[in-house]
């Protein structure tokens, strides 16, 4: 459902006709539902192996996993694309 719903967005952008409401907001409700299934599996697959006392430090490791890695990759992204002189260029 995640990806049908970035699927939706990418064509959502890419027409002509740019309606919110048609238009992107169909798309992002797919990407969240996907999400929330997604969530929920991820942590119970990573926790499942611990024993129960470790259940909310494991949980917690996983949760906390996830969106640092997504900033480390965007960083990595910035890093490696990005030019550090583009910003002292322009001029306002």
């Amino acid at each position: 459902m995640g990806a049908a719903g970035l699927g939706w967005r990418l064509a959502a952008l890419s027409a002509q006709d740019r309606d919110y409401a048609l238009g992107l907001l169909p798309g992002m409700v797919l990407t969240g539902v996907g999400v929330c299934f997604t969530l929920p599996t991820l942590v119970g697959a990573a926790v499942g192996s611990l024993p129960p006392a470790n259940f909310g430090a494991g949980s917690g490791v996983v949760t906390m996993a996830r969106p640092t890695g997504g900033v480390v990759g965007v960083a990595a992204v910035v890093a490696v694309l990005g030019d550090p002189s583009g910003a002292a260029q322009r001029t306002p």
